[in-house]
């Protein structure tokens, strides 16, 4: 059987997780990344200067999914006019996936049915993870083969992770549960976190044990937007700079 083998590197379209805490600018920077289009999930892009997806059409599971259906229909077609799809914020939809599985109607409800309650689930993370690997991520994944690119917002925490050595390390990450957190954070290309310093925004590129961080494109330590383009950040840095 004949192998198909590259010999080059062969980047598809990014998909990022950009996480901060409130008022840091995230959907702001999120707005700047390509032609976007953004799906306020959570009711909070009123101020954005760009296209969005009104909460009203992605505010619950079935919806959001109709969304993104909807424009993937139009990558494939080769008649979406945006290169990146902006999920604001993606804890905020994982909730909603929540309630969609646990037919709940608030978040007690939710956590009654879907973990450990009278007629739950079992396994509740289990079925979630389930879920997400192969509905949203199948979603996120189909659109980037087409050349769009994805961006999931999320919020910050400050959470207790495990280190190499067993070690629990106080780590600033994307706010949700830490086991489906771990499954967006391996799934995406680039995990950036967010800060405004005295008025400076900067953007933490790699893991530096206070901030969880990654990419694939070789980019270290952090870096100010006053000197950085967002989009120049998802792309291999060039030699010799």
């Amino acid at each position: 059987m004949a192998l198909n083998i590259r010999k080059e590197p062969r980047p598809t379209a990014a998909k990022l997780l950009l996480y901060g805490l409130p008022g840091s600018g995230k959907t702001t920077l999120a707005a700047t990344i390509g032609k976007p289009i953004i799906l306020d999930v959570e009711n909070g892009a009123g101020y954005v200067n760009c296209d969005v997806v009104e909460h009203k059409d992605v505010g619950d599971a079935e919806k959001f999914y109709g969304v993104l259906k909807e424009l993937f229909v139009q990558a494939k077609a080769g008649k979406l006019e945006y290169n990146n799809i902006v999920i604001d914020s993606i804890d905020e939809a994982v909730r909603m996936l929540e309630a969609k599985m646990s037919g709940a109607s608030d978040n007690n409800d939710m956590k009654q049915t879907i973990y450990n309650g009278e007629g739950a689930f079992g396994n509740g993370k289990k079925f979630m993870e389930n879920e997400i690997r192969l509905r949203l991520f199948k979603f996120l994944d189909a659109f980037t083969k087409y050349g769009v690119g994805v961006t999931l917002i999320a919020h910050a925490s400050q959470k207790k992770l495990l280190d190499a050595e067993g070690n629990h390390l106080d780590t600033v990450a994307p706010k949700m549960d830490e086991y489906l957190m771990n499954l967006f954070v391996e799934h995406m290309d680039f995990v950036y976190y967010l800060k405004n310093v005295e008025g400076e925004r900067r953007v933490v590129l790699e893991s530096d044990g206070v901030v969880l961080a990654k990419n694939r494109v070789g980019r270290n330590g952090e870096v100010s937007l006053a000197d950085h383009d967002i989009n120049e950040l998802l792309l291999p840095e060039k030699k010799g700079k």
